[in-house]
């Protein structure tokens, strides 16, 4: 099964995550997965009211944690040899 590279920034730091998928995941699909790591991992705050974001995962992840997800792409397998 494809690793996928989610990338986000948040506090003007650029960071990355790790999902399998069979196929590429959206961009609510990444945000779900990096708003489960960042509720475990992060302290919530206020960064933005409700009309500055969107509805859903995308929103949650930048009202709470400040985190835009950027980028999507496939990793790539390690040549074999």
């Amino acid at each position: 099964m494809p690793t996928w590279k989610i990338t986000f920034t948040r506090h003007n730091n650029t960071d990355q995550l790790q999902l399998q998928s069979a196929q590429q995941p959206s961009p609510e699909e990444a945000a779900e997965h990096v708003l489960e790591w960042a509720t475990e991992n992060l302290k919530p705050g206020e960064y933005g009211t409700a009309r500055d974001a969107p509805e859903g995962p995308v929103g949650q992840l930048l009202r709470r944690y400040g985190i835009t997800v950027t980028d999507i792409v496939e990793e790539s397998p390690l040549p074999e040899g």
